[in-house]
């Protein structure tokens, strides 16, 4: 998510009567994000997602069993 809102941004800062101007790409590169891993970053995310479902049925099944 971060890699989607700050790749375009540029965040301008005014120290000693100067703008500097710094792309957020290059603060998230600092910070050894890389940004053009978007759909990478959102398969996985999509694979945690499955995974985690999978396992949430799995347990509410074998863990939930309605005796009678």
């Amino acid at each position: 998510m971060l890699v989607n809102e700050a790749r375009y941004l540029s965040l301008v800062d005014n120290k000693y009567g100067l703008d500097l101007q710094v792309p957020g790409s290059a603060i998230m590169t600092s910070f050894g994000l890389d940004v053009l891993a978007l759909w990478s970053d959102a398969i996985g995310l999509a694979v945690f997602c499955g995974a985690f479902l999978i396992l949430g049925y799995l347990a509410l099944f074998f863990l939930l069993v309605e005796k009678r």
